[in-house]
């Protein structure tokens, strides 16, 4: 006979899958434990849960369900999801972001190791940089190739009109020819 399992029994199967390396399953079963409407810290849990096994997995979902998390009342919850907040938006090339989960851990927690630690390893980091703006290709400039003269010259009479042309004069002594 087939009946509901409850959220905890769902939880504890994932929290299974999960420490067996299988975080599709473990995701998979937090969010089935999620839909039996748990309120307060139970559900912040289970989103913790489920953000940790998305961004495990590079799924872009880690950073709704993380911050669904950190909205939780628990303090130690909603800083190791604000941690893991941080770094799927570090991931996710969202440097400003991951910078302001890391100072709200420290608000709340200026001791917290771990956020120190990931906050001043990004400030080293060199923020990304804009690539210039791609300038557009000029047309390069058309080949010039000469020109073939003797297309340019007019077509050679026929030999009946050379012969009727007359012959040029002889250069008188003492003038020079063009």
């Amino acid at each position: 006979a087939l009946r509901a399992q409850s959220p905890s029994t769902l939880a504890g199967r994932a929290l299974k899958a999960y420490e067996a390396g299988k975080p599709e399953q473990a995701a998979k079963l937090y969010k089935k434990a999620l839909k039996g409407n748990l309120g307060g810290e139970l559900a912040a849990i289970l989103h913790f849960n489920v953000g940790t096994c998305d961004l495990f997995l590079h799924d872009e979902e880690a950073v709704k369900e993380l911050s669904l998390a950190a909205t939780g009342r628990n303090t130690m919850v909603r800083s190791n999801a604000l941690l893991n907040l941080a770094h799927a938006y570090y991931a996710g090339e969202r440097r400003p972001e991951a910078l302001a989960a890391l100072r709200t851990i420290l608000i709340e927690n200026p001791g917290d190791r771990k956020a120190i630690v990931f906050y001043e390893w990004i400030l080293r980091q060199k923020p990304p940089t804009k690539p210039p703006p791609k300038k557009p290709l000029k047309k390069p400039p058309p080949k010039n190739n000469p020109p073939d003269v003797l297309k340019q010259l007019p077509m050679p009479l026929p030999k009946e009109l050379q012969e009727q042309i007359p012959k040029p004069m002889k250069t008188p002594p003492g003038m020079k020819p063009w």
